[in-house]
């Protein structure tokens, strides 16, 4: 069976160059994750995620967007620079492979008892990340990554190199390495290195030692050798540099390696955006709610049958002896499908009875309010989300207010009745202030966020380079986690105050009533 995955993982290093974002959205897979792992709190954890491009995804401008996904669940997400600097992973899923990552996990438990969980990937460079051309059609191994070597006399071919030379300067290529006879006055075995069969340059004398029992082996047993180059250069001139392991580097795994380990891809292009890839985004829940909503409106605002079209009473028969209509019945052709069959005559349609007519007419406005209706409740959710929800928060806050401030006002009458009306005003402005409270601290909380990440940049653009190199390895603060809802505590003691208020009020009602004189008991529960 082919493998249909296609591994981006730098197995240079360990390091995780990409920390996703997201990650809160989608606590159920993250959670299902670490019981698979089985991974222990504040303990790093890896294993193997999936990457797949996202064009239709509606948080996404440039539909750039990247998802991260484990066990076909989205986990997480690119940020957005680093997304779009890994468009070429397009030219993966175009081709019909599916990118997997080694991915690391790391999360700790909170106060609250949810889970803060960090996932990063161990990504090639975005230069390094896929060849820029195709390895041999068949009969192939590729040496695994190893130390930097220099490739010689790259110069006398600059007329092949120029052309493989990427718009950004930098790129990968796989080369294939030759055994040839080297020297002039004294010869000696070399290693000749070519780009799709063409010469480009050689390995030193020395070099070459280090790579010329390798590559001997695998021509032994019917194999070309091939390694990972990266070439740099402009327009005028190009350099090329191998990373591949050295003959004493070389396992026994490795000198009975896998054949043709690389499938071939689909054309380089600039322009990554141009490969076509599925749509693949994968709504959130709270996503899939608002369009059932959205959804529910519509069908709502237009349901309506229209009214039956029977008359009240059957229409009174015609005189028997009644002489018929001698003008005849405009009638009209119908152009048949088959144009060799005769024109079928049809009698004109019948007019539409007026109430018929009158709810056809109706129907257009009824349509055209509820695209108004679902268009306007999309725009406010566009543009404010959780503007709704804020709303009918406030209204609920304001509510409980006026009941407290009634209850405030009527001890005199009825203590009952008064402590009643505030603690059902309690009770309604603890359910509904606490959220909105909750949700301005989360909103500070984000702008110092992004406050302090505008002026880390501010700074790092500052820095020299090796200061620079220091500062990526640094961690990035995460984005601040929503402050715990406490919804079952806030939510039972809501509960039972405005239970308990509504019993004093019910129990004082008579005795406002009558001190107030607004009327019977009933009446002032009712006010």
């Amino acid at each position: 069976m082919t493998d249909t995955t296609y591994t981006l993982t730098d197995p240079r290093t360990s390091y995780s160059s990409v920390d996703l974002v997201g990650e809160f959205a989608y606590d159920r897979a993250t959670r299902q994750l670490i019981r698979a792992l089985d991974a222990k709190e504040r303990e790093e954890a890896f294993f193997t995620a999936t990457i797949v491009p996202e064009p239709d995804n509606p948080h996404s401008e440039q539909g750039w967007a990247l998802s991260v996904r484990w066990n076909g669940q989205v986990i997480g997400y690119f940020p957005e620079n680093d997304s779009a600097n890994y468009q070429q992973i397009r030219r993966v899923v175009a081709s019909g492979f599916t990118p997997t990552v080694r991915a690391r996990l790391w999360y700790f438990t909170g106060d609250d008892r949810k889970n803060r969980v960090y996932l990063s990937l161990n990504l090639r460079t975005p230069e390094q990340l896929l060849p820029l051309n195709d390895p041999p059609t068949e009969g192939w191994t590729l040496l695994p990554d190893g130390a930097t070597v220099q490739v010689t006399k790259e110069a006398d071919h600059l007329d092949v190199l120029l052309d493989h030379v990427p718009p950004s300067g930098t790129g990968q290529l796989l080369v294939t390495l030759h055994e040839v006879t080297a020297g002039t006055r004294t010869t000696w075995q070399g290693v000749e290195v070519r780009l799709d069969g063409e010469r480009i340059g050689e390995l030193t004398k020395a070099t070459s030692a280090k790579f010329l029992a390798a590559v001997q082996h695998y021509d032994a047993i019917g194999l070309t050798t091939v390694a990972r180059a990266t070439i740099k250069g402009s327009s005028l001139s190009a350099e090329v540099t191998l990373q591949a392991a050295k003959a004493h580097e070389l396992t026994d795994a490795d000198l009975e390696p896998e054949i043709s380990p690389l499938p071939r891809l689909v054309p380089f292009q600039q322009d990554a955006i141009a490969y076509p890839v599925p749509d693949a985004y994968i709504p959130t829940a709270g996503e899939r709610v608002k369009t059932i909503a959205k959804r529910k409106i519509r069908e709502i605002i237009t349901a309506q049958e229209p009214p039956s079209a029977t008359p009240d009473h059957e229409p009174a028969p015609s005189p028997v002896n009644e002489a018929p209509d001698p003008t005849p019945a405009p009638s009209t052709t119908t152009r048949p499908a088959n144009p060799f069959a005769a024109p079928r005559v049809t009698q004109p349609p019948s007019p539409v009875p007026a109430p018929a007519a009158a709810a056809a007419a109706t129907q257009p406005a009824a349509a055209s309010f509820a695209d108004k209706a679902v268009s306007l409740l999309e725009d406010v959710q566009a543009t404010r989300p959780g503007l709704i929800s804020t709303v009918l928060l406030w209204i609920g806050a304001v509510f409980g207010v006026l009941c407290v401030l009634v209850g405030v006002s009527s001890t005199g009458a009825s203590v009952s009745y008064g402590l009643g009306m505030l603690l059902l005003g309690a009770g309604i402005s603890l359910a509904c202030g606490g959220p909105l409270s909750r949700r301005r601290t989360d909103q500070k909380a984000i702008v110092a966020w992004e406050a302090d990440n505008r002026r880390s940049a501010e700074l790092n653009s500052l820095l020299t380079p090796e200061d620079a190199v220091i500062a990526a390895g640094l961690t990035r603060a995460p984005r601040p986690e929503k402050v715990p809802r406490q919804w079952k505590k806030v939510g039972t003691v809501a509960f039972i105050l405005a239970v308990i208020g509504l019993a004093c009020v019910g129990a004082g009602a008579d005795e406002y009533a009558e001190s107030t004189g607004t009327g019977t008991g009933s009446s002032a529960v009712s006010h």
